[in-house]
């Protein structure tokens, strides 16, 4: 795993995240969490504002968190387009907890959840449970969302994390057509195997 944090901290306050939740429920420690929105409604900065205030112990949107090493996957966005969005928002974390892994890192890009790795990071930091976002579901996915064989095998890969110790949280887009609304791909699949919150 790489040993350098790539995007620095802000030493700034946090802020409080300026996203509305159409369903709020709490982010789960036994099962992946679905985190979904729209493109360019703020789904990637609302979880990165949150991971680092688990990786400080501090609140988020008026919630209390604990203290937990984050492992944040990014295939989703350039290292211009990360700190950038550290900046503007103000996103404080505490860099000894809190690894940011994403496309520029050149040793190795970032893993999918069932790679070696991050079986070790989990292992090593099960007490508290260590916090893994993945940046996104689709940039990760190898297979047809639609397909329920093939969400079921990748949600599995997450279901086995967090049975390993870990609270798993997965960005996701939203749905194009009428009856997809809240996230694209097999919700069936999907929902046997997490819990969802959908940002607007």
């Amino acid at each position: 795993m790489p040993s350098s944090n790539p995007v620095r901290p802000i030493d700034t306050r946090t802020v409080a995240s300026p996203y509305a939740l159409k369903e709020h429920k709490r982010i789960q420690d036994f099962v992946p969490s679905l985190v979904a929105g729209d493109s360019g409604v703020g789904k990637s900065t609302w979880v990165l504002n949150m991971a680092g205030a688990v990786s400080r112990g501090a609140s988020f949107a008026g919630l209390s968190t604990q203290k937990a090493p984050v492992l944040y996957l990014d295939r989703e966005n350039p290292v211009q387009i990360a700190q950038r969005r550290v900046v503007q928002h103000d996103i404080k974390t505490d860099p000894a907890n809190f690894i940011y892994w994403g496309l520029w890192v050149q040793e190795l890009e970032p893993p999918c959840l069932d790679h070696a790795l991050i079986k070790q990071f989990v292992q090593e930091k099960t007490r508290p449970r260590p916090l893994i976002v993945m940046d996104s579901l689709a940039s990760f996915f190898d297979g047809s969302e639609n397909d329920s064989n093939d969400v079921r095998h990748f949600m599995d890969k997450a279901r086995a994390l967090s049975a390993l110790g870990a609270t798993v949280i997965l960005i996701h887009h939203a749905g194009k057509s009428e009856t997809s609304q809240e996230y694209r791909g097999d919700r069936k699949s999907t929902r046997l195997n997490s819990s969802h919150i959908t940002i607007s």
